[in-house]
This record gives structure tokens, sequence and C-alpha cells, in this order.
């Protein structure tokens, strides 16, 4: 039996043996059946060629099909969330008075069916990392896709217990989605969530300009709306016929009968004679000094004149989500400037949203582009690892059974060898020389310079295979 350098007991090793199997390996190898079936290629699973052992790939087609079963019960569970929503379909006797019962039953039974699976799942998981020692334990705290399998079947047991506060929070099972990136090809060469949380870190400081300078012409271009919108005073049609332009709610207001009009003009009327101090009483009924109610239909005067039957824009924060939708280009329509002034301002939000939207998406653009290749260079670098392991049991595997046998290359080789290390060295010294003083431009050097590293280190162990063919 092997142990790493953390004391951790572990399968991978090539001596096999009943003594492998301790309490601690078959703790791992429960662990691994939960989490990853790869981990079944090598070790005492694999045949020494880099390929998994008759019992190694009876485990991974079991640890393969452990997580089928819970990835497609996660599938099953988040579809459950979205038809109950459906009225034929719902468990909600308001909405399904005919069938609700049925339904009730059944997504009840889906529901316990997928939380004692995903619970399960979790438990063994954990027990296993426990008791596999503490470099594999430290490997199942640090994943964050732990939380999220507790913060997904944390509701069902909370509802048990009583202690939800009357809050359906069962939609949270489908943040467990994001597990099945695990699933994806290639996901065990990369952290693709990593990779997310990278390009976030390494935007979010140049995203800070556009976004504050997009909330500066939010927050002004919905004040030039309002301004331009507002309205200008209203008009308060009674139920006898009269009709009063600049009704205010107040039990004190008064009106001044216009001749000319025949209108009675309110003191919010422009035409209202300036320091009248006498006039009309049109509010008598009123029992408080606010919130007199209009006994008739309220209209709403803007200020080109126009009277309108509603009034849209009634405060700047309330211009503010007509804005945004603007701004991002969405345009729902359901509120709209009226004026032609207004609708000026539209199209130079339009054109302002654009400008500013066109910064953060080149910027999360470049961001994914540098992110992007360091995870490329990873993985390659990750695959070519596993592949010069593969070549070594392999050619080990050769050499223990006697067919292996050494042919020196003579000639040319070693003058290419030279100039190929020679372009290395003076591309690296090159790109070390150039890296430039911006910080966004310097981790792409920084990047391409570890891709060069890396190349170097794969023709270095290219060439030495070379050197020995059989």
């Amino acid at each position: 039996m092997s142990e790493g350098n953390n004391g951790d007991a572990s399968p991978n090793s090539d001596d096999g043996g009943a003594e492998t199997w301790t309490p601690a390996v078959i703790a791992q190898v429960v662990f691994h059946l939960f989490e990853d079936p790869s981990f079944f290629e090598k070790g005492i699973f694999g045949n020494g060629a880099g390929r998994a052992n008759p019992l190694g790939a009876l485990m991974k087609l079991v640890s393969f099909s452990i997580i089928s079963v819970v990835n497609v019960l996660i599938i099953m569970s988040t579809a459950a969330v979205s038809m109950e929503t459906v009225p034929e379909f719902s468990s909600d006797p308001h909405r399904n008075p005919e069938y609700y019962r049925d339904w009730e039953g059944t997504w009840n039974t889906l529901e316990i069916l997928c939380v004692a699976a995903f619970t399960a799942d979790l438990i063994v998981r954990l027990l296993g990392a426990a008791a596999s020692g503490p470099a594999v334990a430290r490997q199942f705290l640090t994943d964050w896709m732990n939380l999220v399998d507790v913060v997904a079947i944390a509701p069902f047991y909370l509802e048990l217990l009583d202690w939800d506060g009357g809050l359906d929070l069962r939609f949270l099972r489908v943040v467990r989605l994001v597990r099945i990136l695990k699933a994806l090809p290639g996901a065990k060469n990369g952290d693709r969530i990593g990779l997310i949380t990278e390009i976030i870190t390494t935007s979010y400081e140049a995203l800070l300009i556009p976004v504050f300078f997009s909330m500066l012409a939010l927050v002004c271009l919905s004040s030039i709306t309002y301004s331009i919108e507002r309205t200008r005073y209203q008009i308060c049609e009674m139920g006898d016929g009269t009709r009063v332009e600049g009704w205010v709610s107040t039990a004190k207001a008064i009106g001044y009968y216009d001749d000319s009009s025949g209108f009675y003009l309110g003191e919010q009327h422009p035409l209202y004679p300036k320091g009248l101090k006498q006039g009309y009483l049109y509010n008598t009924g009123c029992i408080d000094d606010y919130g007199c109610a209009c006994p008739g239909t309220i209209s709403f005067v803007d200020l080109s004149g126009t009277v309108w039957s509603s009034e849209l824009f009634e405060s700047i924060p309330a211009v503010f989500w007509w804005c945004i939708v603007t701004f991002t280009t969405v345009g729902y329509g359901d509120v709209n400037p009226r004026t032609s002034a207004g609708q000026q301002v539209a199209a130079l939000t339009m054109f302002i949203g654009i400008f500013f939207l066109s910064m953060p998406i080149s910027i999360v653009g470049d961001s994914f582009t540098r992110s992007w290749n360091r995870y490329t260079a990873r993985r390659d670098q990750l695959e070519a690892e596993a592949e010069r392991q593969t070549a070594a049991e392999e050619k080990k595997a050769l050499m223990d059974a006697g067919k292996y046998e050494q042919t020196e290359l003579g000639g040319p080789h070693d003058a290419l060898n030279d100039d190929i290390l020679g372009f290395f060295v003076k591309s690296k010294k090159k790109l070390k020389a150039m890296r430039p003083a911006d910080e966004d431009q310097g981790q792409t050097w920084d990047t391409a310079l570890a891709m060069i590293e890396s190349t170097n280190n794969s023709w270095m162990e290219l060439y030495r295979e070379l050197k020995s063919v059989a």
C-alpha cells in the first residue's frame, strides 16, 4: 500500500494485494464512487497502460451509473418545480379544484424520493471524505458545490420542522442544476465555475467606470424626461357638469370663474389671477384639509397643454423603470413619452444606452478570452501530463516484460533540438523585456509566457522519448 505525502491512504498503488484495502482506502473508494468515475482508471484499478483493469472498469461503470441517476433526479426535480405551477398539474385546490389531490400525491412522492436520494448522496460523500483522511476531507469541504447540495435539500427539512416561516422555498431545488456541470465533457480538466469567477474578478474594476456613468446617465435622463412629461395641472369634471381646471385636493381650495372660458380656474391653473385672495370655493364637500377626491373625472394636462386621461410619469423614480428599459434597448412599451420633446429624449436615451452597453460587453469579452486561454492552457497541460504518464507506464510495462529496446537518435536531431530550445529562450526573453505596464495587457503577456514555458517542457519530454524509441 502507498501513502501520499499528506499521509492519506490511497488505492493508487501498483503493488496490489489485500494489504491495500484498509478502511481509509475503502472510504476513499466509496467517496469517489459518488464523485469521480475517472478515479478508477489509475493505481490498483489500472492495467499499467493508463486504462482501467477489469475491477477498475466495473467500479467506473458503477460510479458513472450512480452519478447519472443523481443527475437524472436533479433534472426531474427541477422539471417538477416548473410543472407544479401549471394549473392542470397544480396541487393547489384553488387553481386545480378537480384533480389537485391526485397531483398533490404525485409531487409529494417525487419530492420525497429526490430529497432522500440527494441526502443519501451528500451523507455518503461526507462520511467517505471524512474517513479518507485530511486531504480528501479538505477537498470535500472546500468544494462549494456541496454547499449547493445543502441549500437544495434544506427547504424540505425546514418545512418538516416548521422553521420555514411560512415561505415556500422549494424553488431552491433548481440550484442543483449547477452540479451537472461536473458531468460535462472535460470538466475534470478544469473548474468551469472557477472560470466564470475569474472572469468576474478580473473585469469588475474596469466595469465600474461604465456602470457609474450609466447610472449617472439614467438619473439625468430620467430627470429630464420627468420635467418634460410631468403634469402641469389637473382638471376635475364633476357630475353636475362643473369643470375645474387646476384642481387641488384641499378643503380650502378656491377657484376663479373665468367668464371667457366658462370654467372654474383653480389656483394651480396658469391663467388664475395672480394675487387673487378670494374666489369661489369648489371643494366645499371636503371634511379634511387634504385628500379630497374629485367627485367626477380627473384629467391631466402636460406642459404642452395636451389633456391625458392618465399620468404616466408621476415622479422621477417612476421614470427610472422606463429609462432602464429604454436604456437597455428592451422596450416593453408599457410606458412611453407622449410629447414630441419627450420622444426626442427617448431617442437620445436609446443611443446613449447602446454606447454604454457596448463597453461592458467588450470588457467582459476580453476578460473571457484571456481567462479561456489560461483555462485551455491548464487543460492542455493536464492532458499532456496524463499522456506522458500513460506513455511512461506503457514503457515501464514493456521494460518489465523485456520487450523494450532503445535506439539512439543521431545526426541532425541534436542540432534541431538546440535550435528549438534556442527559440524558446529568445521568445521568453523578448516577452519579459516587452511586458507592458498596463496590468490587463501584462496579464496577456504572462499567459503567453506560461504557454511558452509549458510548450518548452512538453518539447523536452517529447525529445527524451524521441531519443529512445523502440
